[in-house]
């Protein structure tokens, strides 16, 4: 099966429109699907080893998050009255379906869009946005933006290593971290200032001017599947506004 960008980035709206739109029973088996996706399915695959590690991490981090959510709606919002007594805890039955829907609705969100950015390459996301109307100039500042904040991970690691090395207190108690936050911070900042310069300094004089030249071939038509999938969501969309 091949899915496009523009296929894909349709998949994901309507994804984003079933969270809004339907029960938690169906969000919950939507999400799992979403992870299904990313390890069978090819077009949705990871682009690095270390990517798919981080989408699974991810859907671990906001499976926890989605729970604590439902066990705080639970616990505090009283609704009607009805208890449901569980694991010695008094659980409000309002707030635990209040709970489901709005955890369940986040980590369906967050895997959904996740999933498009962790399978499609920032040269993809260009062609997309281009083939949109969006003007090269802005294009141009997304991508550039996108791949500094690509960048920062290892920067930091680096600048964790080199301040460890002289003595500062990175990886100490929370208060020790806190006062050496400034010896990491700053060494970023300016880093990233100076590299800013010296990369539109050598762009300039490579005679680029802010327009991203691609060939017709290379912009990609939204397909059969993807007008389905948008005009799905838009009729999800509306079902939620008008009969709600």
């Amino acid at each position: 099966m091949f899915l496009g960008t523009s296929t894909k980035f349709a998949f994901t709206f309507l994804l984003s429109a079933c969270a809004f739109t339907l029960p938690w029973q169906l969000n919950t088996a939507l999400a799992l699907f979403v992870v299904f996706l990313e390890h069978m399915a090819k077009p949705f695959h990871a682009r690095s080893s270390q990517t798919h590690r981080t989408f699974r991490r991810f859907a671990v981090h906001i499976t926890l998050l989605a729970l604590f959510i439902v066990i705080l709606n639970a616990v505090f919002l009283r609704g009607d009255g009805t208890k449901i007594g569980a694991m010695g805890l008094t659980l409000y039955a309002e707030g635990l379906e209040f709970g489901l829907a709005v955890g369940t609705r986040v980590m369906l969100l967050s895997l959904s869009i996740l999933l498009f950015f962790t399978s499609t390459s920032l040269k993809e996301i260009s062609f997309l946005l281009l083939n949109a109307g969006i003007p090269t100039s802005i294009v141009t500042i997304i991508l550039l933006s996108s791949h500094f904040v690509e960048q920062l991970p290892s920067k930091i690691g680096q600048i964790f290593s080199a301040q460890e090395a002289r003595g500062a207190p990175v990886k100490s108690h929370l208060f020790a971290r806190a006062r050496s936050l400034f010896s990491v911070l700053s060494p970023l900042v300016l880093s990233s200032l100076a590299e800013s310069v010296e990369r539109g300094t050598a762009l300039e004089l490579r005679g680029f001017r802010g327009q991203l030249k691609i060939r017709k071939s290379e912009v990609e038509k939204l397909s059969f599947p993807g007008y389905v999938f948008l005009l799905l969501g838009v009729l999800a969309l509306l079902w939620k506004v008008l009969w709600k």
